[in-house]
């Protein structure tokens, strides 16, 4: 099996669309190599660190619901669109046959 070997879909076109993937999800993640820090905090005797977002809290709000859109909405609601389709072209359809044939 060979996924990049379909033959509806041109090679260059394919590249095309896995680098613009990429670089889709590197800009996604990349604000948080700005926001993400590791800040010490005492337990006891003890120093440990957490790994937090250290940004405001108006930016912080904006970039989850930014995500969430383009990671979870957006996605949820082409699915929903998509299968929506399928679906009624599925149910629309006569099936062939006789009425009478019990299969």
């Amino acid at each position: 099996m060979h996924p990049l070997k379909i033959n509806s879909i041109p090679d260059r076109r394919c590249a095309i669309l896995m680098a613009m993937v990429w670089l889709l999800a590197t800009l996604l993640a990349s604000p948080q190599l700005y926001t993400t820090k590791t800040v010490p905090f005492a337990y006891g005797n003890d120093t440990y660190y957490n790994c937090r977002e250290v940004a405001s809290r108006d930016y912080s709000s904006n970039y989850s619901l930014v995500i969430f859109i383009i990671t979870f909405l957006l996605p949820f609601f082409t699915l929903l669109y998509v299968y929506g389709k399928i679906g009624f072209r599925v149910f629309k359809r006569k099936i062939p046959g006789y009425k009478t044939s019990i299969f």
